[in-house]
């Protein structure tokens, strides 16, 4: 893999560890020396290193050459996948009654590893209080649905939904299903469409 694209991927990667290690050191001290204000830098160090492990998952995701196993899933099950992504946040779903029989040929566990993208980068935008929204709807091509996850919009969060490296893998993910990945109307939201039987 070369060229340009994999010479931006290249940096951002550098860049996102540069920052996640830079927390890890700060963390870890702060470990050392006691609390930090309210922060329990011991909690802080271990969300740190999950987010870490992830990111690298990511990361190694990116580069590995992708196998594609497809099954026949209901669009329900796809809701469901979302909606298991954020355990501990309400999603309503909404439309799901006109896709009742409908299915798409999936890989299982990469179009879920793509959900649980889009749900997480969802959730990180939106308000924390206000449950989340997921549309299942006709999407733009005759033969497909569209899951669009959305939420409040938090003004102290500013987030690219679709920026970095894990995107990058949602996105690659879904176009080997014939799929696409994009940001929705009313942020914050993304669009999650996929050809349906």
């Amino acid at each position: 893999m070369s060229g340009p694209e994999n010479d931006d991927v290249l940096a951002e990667i550098r860049h996102e560890l540069g920052n996640r290690f830079q927390r890890l050191y700060f963390w870890a001290g702060q470990a050392d020396g006691g609390r930090d204000g309210a922060q329990d830098p011991a909690s802080k160090l271990g969300e740190e290193l999950a987010g870490l492990e992830h990111y690298l998952g990511s990361v190694l995701e990116y580069f590995a050459e992708p196998r594609l196993e497809t099954v026949e899933v209901s669009v329900a099950d796809l809701a469901a996948r979302v909606r298991s992504a954020l355990p501990e946040r309400e999603i309503e779903v909404e439309g799901l009654e006109k896709f009742a029989t409908a299915t798409a040929s999936v890989d299982a566990g990469s179009v879920s590893r793509a959900l649980e993208l889009v749900a997480r980068r969802v959730d990180a935008a939106a308000a924390a209080g206000p449950k989340l929204s997921l549309l299942v709807r006709q999407g733009a091509a005759p033969r497909s649905v569209a899951l669009e996850l959305s939420g409040q919009p938090d003004g102290d969060r500013a987030l690219q939904l679709l920026d970095g490296i894990e995107a990058m893998v949602a996105r690659r993910c879904l176009a080997l299903h014939g799929g696409s990945l994009e940001e929705g109307g009313r942020p914050p939201s993304i669009v999650v469409t996929l050809p349906v039987g």
